[in-house]
C-alpha cells in the first residue's frame, strides 16, 4: 500500500513538471541532468516570486505616496481658499496705513523743526508694511497646489524673501535665530515657484522644530551659485542625524516627529518634486552640523527640465 501511495505522489510531482514515470532517466548522468533541471525550475520560481513581491511593495509605496500627496494638495487647496479671503481683508487696511504714513512723511518734510525721530517711526512703519506684503505674497504663492503650474523663469531672491518672511512669522515666538545669506539679484531658476517655496518652508520649519529646545539654537539658509547650479543649504545648530535615521529619512511616511506634528510635505515627496525640476535634494552627511541641500539648475536659454 505504501509503495502505491508513493507511486501516485511521484506521478503528481512529475505532472507538475510536465513529466511522466516513463520519462525518468535510466542512468546516473541522466538523473543528474534531471535534478539540475528541477533545481533550476525551483530557483526560477523563487526568483519570480521575489520579483513579484518587490513589485507589489513598490506599487504599494507609490500608491501610498500618491495618496499622501493628494491629502497634502487638499490641505493646500483649503488653506489657499481661506488665505485668499484673509489676504483681501488685510490688503485694504494695509493700503490705508501705507497712505496715511506717506501723507504724514510729506507733512513732516514741509514743516520747520527737527522731526528726525518721527521720520524714523514712519520708516519703521513702511518697513513693517513691506514685511506684511512679503508674507501676503508668500501665502498667496504657497497656500495652493502648484503641481500643475507651468515652469517659469523666476528670480530666486524672490522665492527666498517670501519663504523667509513666512518662516519667521510662523516662528516669531521661537528663540531660534533664523538668518539668510545674500542672494544675487540676477540668479534665475526655471521652476514651479509655489512648489519650491513649499519645500524650502518645510525644510526650514523642520530645522527650527529640531533645535528649538537646544541651547543657543540657530538655523541658516545659505544660497549660492555653484557652476550651473543654484545650491541652497539649510543648516541648523544640531550636530547631524544618526546614521540609522539618515538611511531612512527619505523613505515615504518616515518621520521622527510626534503624532500630529508632521504637517509638511515630507522629505520623500520633496525629493520627488526637486528631481522633477532636474535637481537633487539630499542630506550632507559630511557637514559638522545638520545640513540639507537643494540643488536646482540655473536658468539659461534652452533649459529643459526632466
Amino acid at each position: 500500500m505504501g509503495d502505491g501511495k508513493n507511486h501516485k505522489t511521484l506521478q503528481l510531482q512529475l505532472n507538475e513538471l510536465g513529466l511522466s514515470v516513463e520519462d525518468l532517466p535510466k542512468d546516473l548522468e541522466a538523473w543528474q541532468k534531471l535534478l539540475e533541471t528541477i533545481a533550476n525550475t525551483y530557483h526560477n520560481h523563487e526568483d519570480s516570486h521575489a520579483i513579484l513581491e518587490r513589485s507589489l511593495d513598490d506599487s504599494s509605496s507609490e500608491i501610498n505616496e500618491y495618496h499622501q500627496r493628494s491629502l497634502n494638495n487638499a490641505k493646500l487647496v483649503a488653506m489657499g481658499e481661506m488665505s485668499a479671503g484673509i489676504v483681501h481683508e488685510i490688503n485694504n487696511p494695509l493700503a490705508a496705513i501705507s497712505g496715511y504714513t506717506e501723507n504724514l512723511e510729506m507733512q513732516l518734510e514741509q514743516r520747520d523743526g527737527d522731526f528726525g525721530m518721527e521720520m524714523k517711526f514712519c520708516q519703521r512703519i513702511d518697513a513693517n508694511i513691506e514685511l506684511i506684503n512679503q508674507i501676503i505674497k508668500g501665502m498667496k504663492n504657497v497656500a495652493r497646489d502648484g503641481e500643475h503650474d507651468a515652469f517659469e523663469k523666476v528670480p530666486f531672491k524672490e522665492i527666498v524673501s517670501q519663504t523667509i518672511a513666512i518662516v519667521r512669522a510662523r516662528n516669531k515666538r521661537s528663540m531660534v535665530n533664523i538668518t539668510v545669506s545674500e542672494c544675487e539679484d540676477d540668479l534665475l531658476a526655471y521652476c514651479r515657484q509655489a512648489q519650491i517655496a513649499q519645500i524650502l518652508i518645510n525644510i526650514l520649519n523642520n530645522a527650527v522644530d529640531a533645535v528649538e529646545e537646544s541651547e543657543n539654537p540657530w538655523v541658516k539658509l545659505v544660497v549660492k551659485k555653484n557652476g550651473n547650479w543654484i545650491e541652497v543649504r539649510v543648516i541648523d545648530s544640531g550636530c547631524g542625524i544618526p546614521k540609522d535615521v539618515a538611511a531612512k529619512i527619505f523613505e515615504p511616511f518616515f518621520t521622527t516627529k510626534a503624532p500630529g506634528k508632521g504637517t509638511g510635505l515630507g522629505l520623500s515627496i520633496s525629493r520627488g518634486i526637486i528631481r522633477s525640476h532636474s535637481g537633487d535634494f539630499y542630506l550632507d552627511e559630511m557637514s559638522t552640523n545638520t545640513c540639507f541641500v537643494v540643488r536646482l539648475p540655473v536658468y539659461h536659454e534652452g533649459l529643459h527640465v526632466a
